[in-house]
């Protein structure tokens, strides 16, 4: 009859690049639990990781490139000044998710029981996402278009 503590991990990488983590701790007993309690947290891009566990610490590193940091930091730091316009924050906003679904592709890709499909229907999700974006932004139409074909090439690339 000994009491054991088991600790799982979950997470979630959002369109933005911020991981979601969600730490579950466990007291078992002869395999059956006992008692249950969850932590959550959220990586931001730029985050310090240090503390935190070995999986996350690797999810981390592959979907917060320096592209997706520096995007989200230009973000940041544009919410934080005044005088900037919506149009502004909306192109900056749809940049950090076109760089976030490109690193998210590649983790998704390093999956061990990733299929092409699974990957193609992530492509769609972050795809329908932004087109929703675009529509409710303030970006003029010609702004829109030019930043929609971007999208569009980003998901259907020539070979």
């Amino acid at each position: 009859m000994a009491l054991e503590k088991v600790i799982t991990y979950t997470h979630e990488v959002l369109e933005t690049g911020h991981v979601q983590v969600l730490r579950i701790t466990r007291i078992m007993e002869d395999g059956k639990e006992l008692s249950r309690s969850n932590h959550r947290h959220v990586v931001s891009p730029g985050d310090d990781i240090t503390k935190e566990e070995e999986a996350t610490k690797r999810l981390v590193v592959a979907t917060q490139t320096p592209a997706v940091i520096d995007t989200y930091m230009a973000y940041v730091n544009l919410l934080k000044e005044n005088d900037k316009t919506k149009k502004e924050l909306a192109t900056l906003e749809a940049a950090a998710i076109i760089a976030a679904a490109n690193t998210q592709s590649d983790a998704i890709l390093l999956e061990a029981n990733t299929t092409k499909a699974e990957v193609e229907a992530f492509k769609a999700e972050v795809a329908t996402a932004l087109e929703v974006a675009l529509q409710d932004s303030v970006i003029d139409d010609e702004e829109k278009a030019g930043l929609w074909d971007k999208v569009k090439a980003f998901f259907n690339p020539k070979t």
